[in-house]
């Protein structure tokens, strides 16, 4: 086409300037008088004057001779020989002027011709360049739609309300009627969210598909992680189509509709889907529709990549590399932050601290290795066989702590002698038996306005102090024993050297 166009071209250019060429030759009085406009409609009365002119001449003047002659009485073959030669002359003139005529008229009509294409593809461009400009302006309105929903997916906290600002924006920038979305979860696609505008029984579905051919265009889209979209007249192959006993997803059956993958960057499997359609409108389901929508979704998938990314590292950064529980600096700061809840809403507060038997000696007599071995065990089992609401961390080396919230002494205590008893009857795959020295110490709420971590931890640790001191060690000592027995009454019962090593406690 666009050398059609330049050809065209290429021939306008020539026939208009072998026409100027021609215009240039007639005299100005054969043009329109005192003006010099050269447009096609000034070419044609020029051409029209010349060729009258011109045949108005051809045949006027023998006419005209052989008048002149008749009336000055020229007689005799003189005469009859002229008039032939004459006639003769007047229909060679006539003759030549019909072909150059003919030859003006062909180029005018060309050159029209020419006009007339120059016409259609100027309407034709601007044409395209009203479409042009209203696709600009359509796809600039769709540029700031796609800013503005980045700008909310990205302020999103969690994957629940990225998902849920991705239906809204898709509600706000499209008009769908209905949306929904499911997340992979294990072998399972689980509703997540959804949105019903006028189905009013969409919002209380529950689905739960499994994650298989039994989902249809579901777990084909999750899958293969490529969109599917299908309109009115489409013929719904059998893989997309939701296959029985889910009865539930009739709510949702609809003829027209897009299904698009949540994706993660780097993952070939979705996160999950979004599926939409305008079943009650019936208005079609468009490209455009559809390419926004896998935008938007995209997005969704690079926030909830996000996310998952910041919650590791933060998770890498407050968890101990080897026991994978709180570190120490993790462990102080969410101690704090429960310490500061027992004191606005109340209750008693109790700390544990555990510290592993003679674990130098694991270490030396086994291999680091074993040691290594011990402390994860130790710590899995502290995790496992504490409540819920505590806060366990490794306080360093071999030491253990545990914060207990809103928990008594005698609570507590009966956790740590459970804790005690369990590990001394793991095996840890080495040859010995391993045992943990507790430490407890609580702060009834009368006393929790004026303590804090520190001072508690403190007490924990004196008691710990004085478990390591006993004979065989594997016990739990609490606070309320150590303050009793450095009490005046049972001060003459402990011996020289656990009094010196309780003051020295004290000291540092």
């Amino acid at each position: 086409m666009e050398k059609r166009l330049y050809r065209d071209a290429l021939s306008s250019h020539r026939s208009e300037g072998y026409m100027d060429k021609v215009m240039g030759s007639i005299p100005q009085d054969f043009g329109p008088k005192g003006d010099n406009d050269t447009s096609l409609e000034a070419r044609n009365i020029s051409y029209s004057r010349f060729l009258s002119i011109g045949f108005v001449l051809g045949c006027g003047v023998p006419v005209v001779w052989f008048i002149v002659e008749k009336f000055i009485g020229l007689s005799g073959d003189e005469f009859y020989y002229r008039g032939i030669v004459y006639l003769y002359m007047t229909l060679v003139s006539i003759a030549i002027f019909m072909t150059v005529a003919m030859i003006i008229a062909v180029r005018i009509e060309r050159e029209r011709d020419a006009h007339m294409r120059v016409i259609e593809k100027e309407r034709e461009v601007e044409s395209l360049s009203n479409v042009s400009n209203e696709l600009k302006r359509s796809f600039r309105e769709e540029m700031i739609k796609v800013s503005n929903s980045a700008v909310a997916i990205s302020k999103a906290a969690n994957e629940k309300e990225i998902l849920h600002t991705l239906i809204r924006t898709v509600k706000n920038n499209l008009d769908f009627d209905r949306i929904l979305v499911l997340v992979k979860d294990g072998d399972r696609l689980v509703m997540s969210n959804s949105f019903g505008s006028t189905d009013r029984n969409l919002c209380d579905l529950n689905m739960e598909l499994p994650y298989s051919d039994l989902a249809g265009a579901f777990a084909v889209v999750c899958r293969e992680g490529e969109s599917c979209m299908f309109s009115e007249d489409d013929y719904i192959p059998h893989e997309f189509r939701v296959k029985p006993p889910y009865a539930d997803l009739d709510r949702f059956r609809s003829k027209a509709f897009m299904v698009v993958p949540i994706r993660k960057p780097g993952e070939s499997e979705a996160y999950g889907v979004i599926a939409a359609d305008r079943k009650y409108t019936r208005q079609r389901i468009s490209e455009s529709d559809l390419i926004l929508v896998e935008l938007l979704a995209d997005m969704a998938g690079s926030a909830i990549s996000r996310i998952e990314m910041n919650r590791n590292l933060e998770r890498q950064a407050s968890m101990d590399e080897l026991t994978q529980i709180y570190n120490r600096r993790r462990w102080m700061e969410t101690a704090e932050q429960s310490m500061k809840t027992v004191k606005r809403y109340g209750g008693d507060l109790s700390m544990v601290i555990i510290d592993i038997d003679d674990f130098k000696s694991i270490n030396d007599t086994y291999g680091h290795q074993s040691g290594d071995k011990v402390l994860m065990e130790t710590a899995a089992i502290i995790k496992e066989y504490s409540r819920e609401a505590d806060i366990v961390g490794r306080y360093g080396g071999e030491e253990f702590v545990i914060l207990c919230p809103r928990s008594d002494l005698f609570s507590t205590v009966e956790v740590a002698d459970r804790l005690r008893r369990i590990i001394g009857e793991t095996s840890f795959g080495i040859p010995r038996k391993v045992t943990a020295t507790f430490g407890v110490a609580q702060a009834t709420w009368e006393e929790i306005e004026t303590l804090d971590v520190d001072s508690l931890l403190s007490k924990a640790d004196k008691a710990l102090y004085a478990g390591k001191s006993r004979k065989g060690k594997n016990c739990v000592v609490t606070w309320d024993e150590i303050q009793q027995k450095l009490s005046p009454l049972h001060e003459q019962r402990v011996s020289a050297e656990v009094m010196g090593k309780l003051k020295m406690k004290d000291a540092i």
